[in-house]
């Protein structure tokens, strides 16, 4: 746990809907709860509840590098990680690109995984821990 043992948590997509809702109801519960997306400005709100914004593209892996980074540095790593930052495709294949899918499989899959990846380690050092995957 960070220096004042407040549980931690990061909410991933916190900039609207769901994200947001799970954030301020963490927030709500007493974890210091770190909100993650690619626009920090629509999460405002958050931060003046007391949430930690960062910018975060889950398809850019030194984003995810540099957020677990300050994560670790300001409270060791997290209690909960909700992995909610995503999107979906609409169409018959034929008319979504491969570029289009690739990008989405970053998004969707494999940022997500990269983020459990790094931040699971501090998970198991304290033998607890709680990631939850919206999909």
């Amino acid at each position: 746990m960070n220096a004042t043992s407040q549980p931690a948590a990061l909410v991933t997509g916190a900039s609207s809907g769901m994200g947001k809702s799970i954030a301020k109801r963490l927030i709500a519960d007493g974890y210091l709860v770190y909100v993650a997306a690619r626009s920090t400005d629509r999460m405002a709100d958050l931060a003046a509840l007391g949430a930690v914004p960062l910018k975060l593209d889950i398809s850019k892996d030194a984003d995810i590098v540099a957020a677990v980074e300050a994560i670790t540095r300001r409270s060791g790593g997290v209690e909960v990680l909700v992995n909610n930052a995503g999107y979906g495709l609409c169409g018959p294949v034929d008319d979504v690109s491969l570029d289009e899918a690739h990008h989405q499989f970053e998004v969707n899959v494999f940022g997500p995984a990269r983020l459990t990846q790094l931040l699971l380690p501090a998970m198991r050092d304290r033998r607890k821990g709680t990631i939850v995957n919206i999909t």
